[in-house]
């Protein structure tokens, strides 16, 4: 689609450059050219590092959310033995709406599903702390506990709010039109052309295409083809299932 669109755009540099050849005003636009592909390189350089830098966000807060986790759940052997299986049981409930939250095909909605559901498990979690104080023996231990749910609730958050970070609206406008622009003038200077120019203009508008679809694929973080994978907190939800089975025996 983007492509046709850029194809389009041709068309009418080139019918434009025809209606002005007629009427006698013959003018070489190269220059103009130059200078419109100088500011697409420099836009879609400067949206491609938005995008990546958003990526390696998402990846970044989803280790450290997994280490916090992981931190919570080891210090969870200082509890009493008659209050771990209900507190490991509601970890993993906790730590499957967070996998749920970023899971690849999800939609908005279930994802918001996932996100109320971690919440109102994180919540429980707080009140299992707070019931469990008359029965630790040691309040150090009970700190630590506290710190450790609080850093996982604090790196939640911000894992949250990188999934929601996405481009600009007016940043994605100008991605469609300044390549379009380009097109035109592409068009307009290289209509009368044709042969070998018509050869490099496609190999161009073919590579714009596929650098803009490459932005946008970085910019969907639940349904795009290149997604930060889970498996770090998906292994981390198995553990702590086998940590309950232990505990069952």
């Amino acid at each position: 689609m983007f492509y046709l669109l850029l194809v389009l755009g041709s068309a009418i540099g080139r019918w434009w450059r025809s209606r002005i050849s007629r009427e006698g005003g013959e003018g070489d636009a190269s220059l103009v050219m130059s200078a419109s592909l100088g500011l697409l390189a420099l836009l879609l350089g400067f949206t491609f590092s938005l995008v990546i830098t958003r990526h390696e966000l998402r990846f970044s807060s989803l280790i450290a959310e997994t280490n916090s986790i992981e931190k919570f759940w080891k210090r969870l052997v200082f509890l009493p033995e008659d209050l771990r299986p209900e507190m490991l049981e509601k970890l993993e409930k906790y730590v499957q709406a967070r996998v749920d939250v970023s899971k690849i095909g999800f939609s908005a909605f279930r994802a918001q599903e996932a996100k109320t559901k971690a919440a109102e498990t994180a919540d429980s979690i707080w009140a299992s702390l707070a019931a469990a104080e008359p029965k630790v023996e040691r309040e150090t231990t009970l700190h630590l506990l506290i710190a450790s749910c609080s850093e996982m609730m604090s790196n939640s958050a911000t894992r949250d709010s990188a999934l929601v970070n996405r481009l600009p609206p007016a940043v994605l406008l100008l991605l469609l039109l300044f390549p379009m622009a380009s097109a035109i003038m592409i068009g307009f200077v290289y209509g009368s052309r044709p042969g070998l120019h018509t050869a490099a203009s496609t190999e161009l508008m073919i590579l714009l295409t596929l650098t803009v679809l490459l932005i946008l694929d970085l910019d969907r973080p639940r349904s795009g083809m290149v997604v930060n994978s889970q498996r770090v907190l998906e292994q981390l939800d198995e553990r702590i299932q086998a940590d309950m089975k232990g505990l069952a025996k």
